[in-house]
């Protein structure tokens, strides 16, 4: 795997970006500091409070539909759409 293409890096919050392929591939995945978490280290676990998002954020896998997401993610989905 190389790192970063060319210095481009779609990766947030210093995370470090690998690619599979050395001519800039689309495919990368990012290496995250530590505290930030997400497919390009958007998300921060710094400051949390026990909430919903807190407790779910980890399980959320990205990049998968929701049919193949875990229980928990299902039902955090349906039950904010039947009460929002």
């Amino acid at each position: 795997m190389k790192s970063d293409c060319s210095g481009q890096s779609v990766c947030e919050n210093e995370g470090q970006r690998f690619q599979d392929s050395s001519d800039c591939s689309k495919n990368s995945t990012c290496i995250c500091q530590s505290c930030f978490y997400g497919a390009r280290c958007q998300l921060s676990s710094d400051g949390f409070v026990l909430s919903l998002d807190a407790i779910i954020d980890y399980h959320i896998q990205s990049h998968t539909n929701i049919i193949h997401q875990p229980i928990i993610i299902k039902i955090t989905v349906a039950l904010t759409v039947i009460f929002m």
